[in-house]
């Protein structure tokens, strides 16, 4: 079997213990080191972390929970339920919230996947789909 050519470097940075597991790891896997860490890399999945937007939510969501605890707290101290204006007050940002969440997940559900799939993922996918 021919060599594939890999005209392309990548510098990793790791300490001298990472580096020594690393090339632990390559020898029983009897795989030069960097042979090893490229099937390992592409044999990862990859999990993709919240980004500003989900953070941005999560300050909605804390500021609403805020405001949802405060109306049960004046309707257990007044042993009756808060205002409908205040109530709606709340709910509303609330509704509009779920309804952007809801329309985002449809969309994510329709796009870009959030886990990558594995090196032989993809190629049983690509084999599957020939």
């Amino acid at each position: 079997m021919a060599k594939t050519p890999r005209p392309v470097k990548l510098r990793v940075h790791l300490t001298p213990e990472e580096h020594a597991e690393l090339r632990r790891r390559a020898i029983l896997s009897h795989r030069p080191v960097s042979r090893y860490v490229r099937e390992a890399a592409l044999a990862a999945r990859v999990v993709i972390a919240a980004g500003a937007v989900d953070r941005a939510l999560i300050g909605d969501l804390k500021r609403i929970a805020n405001n949802v605890n405060q109306l049960a707290r004046e309707a257990n101290s007044a042993r009756a339920f808060p205002a409908e204006a205040k109530v709606d007050a709340v709910l509303g940002p609330l509704a509009a919230l779920i309804a952007s969440l809801a329309a985002d997940v449809a969309g994510r559900r329709s796009g870009a996947p959030e886990v990558f799939p594995t090196a032989a993922e993809a190629d049983a996918a690509e084999e599957g789909a020939a």
